[in-house]
């Protein structure tokens, strides 16, 4: 009789078990309850986002597309034949499919604005590959626009009809950078309706942007690169007043403004010698700011004299070439005039050797000299199976390259080389020696 009571118990139990985890699953939430109190001055915890806002969150925190580097350009030109024009269009490295390419006959001059162009000569929208082709078309110079969410991208091309020349195609890259700015008058007052020229040198292409009423422009879309800005697009002179220069990184939004009351300081400068003697001769000078992306250009006299209206902060001083990295001098502008002198390092000469198996070039470093107080030469290299020996701090003249010891020149006269040195700073000559 125990036995069969204790066996009951345990079914009445096990029974009571079972149902009570059966309730625990499928019971449903009861329906949320009031949020409680909050003491004054404390502030409610916010409730989690939706996955969809923090998707969202996370594909606008994603870093920009990669972008080609600059020796990838070429390979994304293709060789044209005649009458033929063809335009990709990529955001970052990647083509974009369906988007509306135009193409004008280009005004003489300049590239001019799109919004005075009237009807296109050419439609066409981009295939999967990014690529749309125009065939048949006249001899001349064209305007190339591809138009994509609201922004555009503009280059110009070279269409030859009678014969294939070297015309590639025309790539138009959407980026992630921008560059916005306002444009005035010397007297503070927004100028309306002007167009500013966004000209990207690598890959070359352009963008036109219209001030609006309150002056203020922005180009978007842009990739990385080096790039002018210009309010006039003059090739053959350079205004520090209209034309700015200034390197975009990926993703980065730069300033650049043109006009307004002329700053208060002034650069007055001189290019000079280690002596600081005045280097005569023009040569441009590049001004270019520490912290902020903005850099200014002004051509020396003929005495190497110049004059360059700055900002007040520190700038740094480099001469001649567009891609110069070496910082020549730093000042620090101010409200007043500051002068600098420029120290000019001068011209470096590379002479290119050809020599016959039995001469050692490094030994030659030794006998051939050059016409000037210091005749040997600075350094001997190679690049690949090419030999060079190098003269630098030249100034520009006349001179002399001559060979001493069992050495002579193949098809020079035994008195030596004529070398004319010119402003350029790196210049070449070629010598053929043999024992």
């Amino acid at each position: 009789m125990v036995r069969r009571l204790m066996s009951i118990v345990l079914l009445v139990v096990l029974a009571v078990a079972a149902a009570w985890l059966l309730r625990a699953d499928g019971v449903v939430a009861p329906a949320e309850a009031a949020a409680p109190e909050v003491p004054t001055g404390a502030s409610p915890v916010a409730p989690a986002a939706p996955q969809a806002v923090r998707d969202a969150q996370r594909v606008a925190a994603a870093p920009p597309p990669a972008e080609p580097q600059r020796d990838e350009w070429d390979r994304l030109r293709r060789r044209l034949g005649a009458g033929e024009l063809e335009a990709l269009v990529i955001r970052g490295a990647q083509p974009l499919a369906g988007v509306r390419v135009r193409v004008w006959p280009r005004p003489s001059g300049h590239l001019g604005s799109a919004y005075d162009r009237g009807p296109c000569a050419h439609e066409g929208l981009t295939d999967a590959a990014g690529r749309v082709r125009f065939d048949g078309i006249a001899a001349g110079a064209f305007v190339v626009r591809g138009d994509a969410d609201g922004r555009y991208v503009e280059a110009e091309a070279t269409v030859r009809s009678s014969e294939p020349g070297d015309s590639r195609t025309v790539v138009l890259p959407f980026g992630s950078a921008s560059i916005v700015g306002s444009v005035l008058d010397v007297a503070g007052r927004p100028r309306v309706g002007e167009p500013v020229y966004v000209v990207c040198l690598y890959p070359q292409c352009t963008v036109v942007a219209i001030t609006d009423r309150d002056g203020a422009f922005e180009v978007g879309a842009l990739c990385a690169g080096r790039y002018w800005v210009q309010l006039e697009q003059t090739r053959d002179q350079w205004s520090a007043a209209n034309e700015r220069m200034l390197s975009l990184r990926v993703g980065e939004r730069a300033r650049m403004d043109f006009g307004g009351p002329p700053p208060a300081g002034s650069l007055h400068g001189r290019i000079v010698d280690a002596e600081g003697a005045a280097v005569p001769g023009v040569r441009r000078v590049r001004a270019r700011h520490v912290v902020h992306n903005d850099e200014r250009r002004v051509s020396t006299d003929a005495q190497g004299e110049f004059v360059l209206p700055l900002p007040p902060g520190r700038w740094e001083l480099l001469v001649d070439e567009h891609y110069a990295t070496d910082v020549l001098a730093s000042v620090d502008v101010g409200s007043a005039v500051v002068r600098a002198d420029v120290r000019w390092p001068g011209i470096r000469l590379l002479a290119i050797v050809a020599a016959t198996p039995d001469v050692d070039v490094h030994d030659l470093g030794q006998y051939l000299w050059l016409s000037v107080a210091d005749p040997r030469p600075d350094a001997v290299f190679s690049v690949g199976d090419q030999w060079f020996l190098q003269w630098t701090g030249l100034a520009p003249g006349e001179y002399r390259l001559q060979l001493q010891g069992a050495f002579q020149f193949v098809d020079a006269p035994p008195a030596g080389v004529v070398v004319k040195l010119t402003d350029a700073p790196v210049q070449r000559v070629f010598v053929n020696v043999r024992r």
